[in-house]
């Protein structure tokens, strides 16, 4: 595993495409979500998923400072964007939708923690990245896969659905390269 990141890590190095991510990215984060990226480091340390908890975390909400998307099926919520769906059913054995729908009610609160509870966040990250990690054993495809689900494994008919999700790995890649090496980085005791 320590190859398959590393060989990752100096692919990144020499230019992968993941927007043009620098160490100055981290000089212009505000103090709460310097807070934030080191918190997800820590949770993510009990799992082995330190650096790509940070990088999660970074990517999807920006370190929290948007912590709401509704423009999927259900919406992503919470510092790592968490499916609303997928942690209804984790929790409580409940969908959005069909026989087996949640209450509105029920489905506010989730929302609401996810937002407002970052351990019950971060929770159902980790379980999302063991899910897919359960299935593939590749990390670069467990990031993949935590963005666009099975479509990182599609065949040529969801071509640009795959492409998109490889695109995304491509973009936790890189930030965690930034998060692991830049001597400013949050997690790294940068100020």
């Amino acid at each position: 595993m320590k190859k398959l990141i590393a060989s990752l890590l100096l692919f990144v190095s020499f230019g992968a495409s993941a927007g043009h991510l620098t160490c100055a990215e981290f000089d212009k984060m505000d103090r709460q979500q310097r807070i934030t990226l080191k918190r997800s480091y820590e949770f993510g340390k009990k799992e082995g998923y330190e650096h790509t908890l940070a990088a999660i975390a970074w990517k999807e909400s920006s370190a929290g400072k948007d912590v709401k998307r509704s423009d999927i099926r259900g919406g992503s919520y919470g510092v790592f964007h968490s499916l609303l769906d997928n942690v209804l059913f984790r929790e409580y054995g409940k969908r959005i939708t069909g026989k087996d729908a949640a209450s509105p009610r029920l489905i506010r609160a989730t929302k609401r923690r996810l937002m407002s509870d970052f351990k019950f966040a971060a929770k159902h990250a980790v379980l999302e990245l063991q899910y897919w990690n359960d299935r593939t054993w590749n990390l670069y495809y467990v990031w993949a896969a935590y963005n666009g689900g099975y479509n990182a494994f599609s065949t040529a008919d969801r071509h640009y659905a795959r492409d998109k999700s490889l695109d995304y790995a491509d973009d936790i890649l890189r930030r965690v390269y930034l998060v692991r090496t830049c001597s400013n980085s949050p997690v790294k005791g940068g100020h």
